[in-house]
């Protein structure tokens, strides 16, 4: 679905008031991303998704919607706040979220999980009543979100869930750590799924059911559905890939910086064994989170040496990009993520060159030499990196996956593989339920050798299957992943149309999408909120890129 432009709209500098409105909410949300603590805590998943609803909002709403939806925050505020307030006041009436913790510190503190979706809904409202001028309702926008096939996918997808959390097959009771399932009688005929806890308390960080799982998703969704229904123009999102990648380079050195391994970091607690890189509770996920910013770096590289012309070998923007891919790239490494370390290999390695050789190839002489004197200063930054840089702890990490290896004739997370295939196909269809992982695959993770104590117990409990596309198709079958292959075909038409010539900022995009989906069939990805949004951002900006170019105005509506 190509958003309609024009050249002269297309050439026009300044920003629309809308435009302005959804960029600054979306600014907001990449901007906030990567000091959540991964993602992983609830109010945190609640407050994304707050902005997600009002960035969505302004996207098509005029100020009158901004006000009346402002007004809905406000009262949510106020009954959330009293609520919360007569149950730690231990008061027998519930409050607003099913328990209030005991003890409790940052990471599951009852005031903000009560209060972090209205909060950040309302403030996300606020800057949108304050930036979309006179803007009313927009037909055009209306008309746009009806063509959008992810708009059409996550609402399917919403709804299969919905159906399986309401045709529950049993209950998840949990106390402690242990937990049981309850069998119920769902209807036969439609899919099913499994009640269990929406959060966390401070003893058991594990919980995950339906709605937390599109709480998860939704934000980021709901980020993208706006990006498309507001019909933003390639020139935003530059500025919104700028906002993204300068974050990253920040977080990248404060992360460096602060690795603890116990205590606390920006109020949250270190858990026992785990390995933090800043504010990402998990190494691989940071390391993640920098490579897509890898790549939206290199699509800004090539998008400012286009448009610098004739003058592209004098410097510009276009070198501020390629330094920035490298410094990211680099410290992607320093995460000793070995999936993110395959991932900026193959981008800096494969996909830049090939967008530079294949991408470029129509570009006149000054463009093709600013070209080349961006690649020269990207070697040279690599080089400066390097030997600046101690990879020790990376090489003792794939010695001892190499010594794995060697010894049992796969990698440490094959079990688990053939755990989660098992579950998946003892449900094919209809899957076990949208984040019922944790509560039924241990069932099939103690049948592994690899897995067991040494007395045939499971040893450690595996909450995600390190890959993505099994465990989904352990939970929602494969009639839940239709609206998911849907999405992939729509991006797929401009992956391949980022090849066709004419618009290289979007091959590395593309390359970045495939490579993504790569990592993700070995690693757990698509489960937390900071890694979807800037995501979000790259499916956006790739769908801009090949629909908005010059070479691409005369085509049809895909």
């Amino acid at each position: 679905m190509p958003v309609p432009a024009t050249p002269s709209s297309v050439r026009s500098g300044a920003f629309t008031s809308r435009e302005r409105a959804v960029a600054a909410i979306a600014a907001v949300m990449l901007a906030l991303a990567p000091w959540g603590w991964g993602g992983v805590v609830f109010w945190v998943v609640a407050a994304t998704f707050g902005l997600g609803v009002a960035v969505f909002l302004a996207a098509w709403g005029g100020r009158r919607t901004q006000l009346v939806a402002a007004g809905l925050w406000l009262l949510w505020l106020v009954v959330a706040w009293f609520l919360t307030e007569r149950s730690l006041h231990g008061s027998d009436e519930p409050g607003l979220l099913p328990f209030v913790p005991s003890v409790y510190g940052i990471a599951n503190n009852p005031w903000l999980e009560a209060l972090a979706f209205p909060v950040a809904a309302l403030v996300g409202q606020a800057l949108a009543f304050g930036l979309l001028g006179a803007e009313r309702v927009s037909a055009e926008a209306w008309r746009r979100l009806r063509r959008c096939v992810p708009f059409w996918a996550g609402l399917a997808f919403a709804l299969y869930v919905a159906v399986q959390v309401g045709n529950a097959y049993g209950t998840v009771v949990e106390r402690d750590l242990f937990w049981r399932i309850v069998p119920e009688r769902p209807l036969a005929w439609l899919p099913s799924g499994l009640r269990a806890p929406l959060r966390s308390d401070e003893v058991d960080p594990g919980a995950m059911n339906g709605w937390r799982l599109l709480m998860i998703l939704g934000g980021p969704w709901l980020l993208l559905c706006a990006f498309r229904s507001a019909g933003l123009r390639r020139r935003v999102l530059v500025a919104l890939a700028w906002v993204s990648v300068v974050t990253a380079m920040v977080f990248a050195l404060w992360g460096y910086l602060n690795q603890p391994t116990w205590g606390e970091i920006l109020g949250f607690k270190i858990p026992s064994e785990a390995q933090v890189y800043g504010t990402f509770i998990n190494r691989n996920h940071a390391g993640v989170y920098l490579y897509l910013n890898v790549g939206l770096a290199l699509a800004l590289g090539f998008w400012h040496l286009r448009r610098a012309g004739e003058v592209a070998v004098r410097g510009g923007p276009h070198l501020l990009a390629a330094f920035a891919a490298v410094m990211l790239a680099f410290f992607t490494l320093l995460t000793n993520s070995v999936g993110g370390v395959l991932v900026v290999g193959g981008l800096l390695g494969v996909v830049a060159p090939l967008a530079l050789w294949f991408g470029m190839s129509r570009e006149h002489g000054a463009v093709r030499r600013g070209a080349w004197a961006t690649a020269a200063s990207l070697l040279a930054s690599g080089f400066i990196f390097a030997a600046v840089a101690d990879f020790g702890k990376f090489a003792d990490k794939i010695r001892g996956k190499a010594e794995s290896y060697r010894v049992t004739g796969s990698d440490d997370r094959a079990p688990l593989r053939a755990a989660t295939w098992r579950m998946a196909m003892d449900k094919p269809w209809t899957g076990w339920g949208a984040g019922s992982y944790r509560w039924v695959s241990p069932v099939y993770q103690v049948e592994e050798k690899a897995l067991q104590d040494t007395r045939g117990r499971l040893r450690v409990r595996a909450l995600y299957a390190h890959n993505d596309w099994l465990q989904l198709l352990a939970e929602v079958g494969w009639f839940g992943l239709i609206p998911l292959f849907a999405v992939l075909g729509w991006v797929g038409r401009r992956a391949i149309a980022a090849g066709e010539g004419g618009h290289p900022e979007a091959l590395p995009l593309a390359g970045l999408l495939l490579l993504f989906a790569f990592h993700a069939g070995f690693d757990l990805l698509c489960w937390f909120t900071p890694l979807l949004c800037v995501l979000a951002l790259v499916v956006a900006s790739l769908a801009a890129f090949t629909e908005q170019s010059s070479s691409a105005l005369h085509r049809r509506d895909r």
